[in-house]
């Protein structure tokens, strides 16, 4: 028989199993990643739609220990209503 729990009622431990946090010694490219990533998104959106673009989150912190997930934040300029078709 299989005992099925719902994730609220899963302990800490059980929950780190299923879904584990891993991370990752600071990775000196991260800079270099998020600037060629900013340069994609203001070629994309071009320069007069975009007043800023920041790298946030724990890969932004030198030396850190981080998820190995790059966090962006992109501040649109006045006429941008919508963002799509960025891929």
């Amino acid at each position: 028989m299989i005992m099925v729990k719902r994730l609220d009622d899963l302990t800490e431990v059980e929950l780190g199993k299923l879904f584990p946090i891993i991370l990752s010694e600071p990775d000196p490219e991260w800079p270099r990643l998020f600037h060629h990533e900013e340069s994609r998104i203001r070629n994309a959106l071009g320069e007069t739609n975009v007043i800023r673009i920041e790298h946030i989150g724990s890969t932004a912190v030198p030396n850190l220990k981080a998820k190995p997930i790059m966090y962006m934040s992109v501040i649109p300029g006045i006429g941008m209503s919508c963002i799509s078709g960025i891929t």
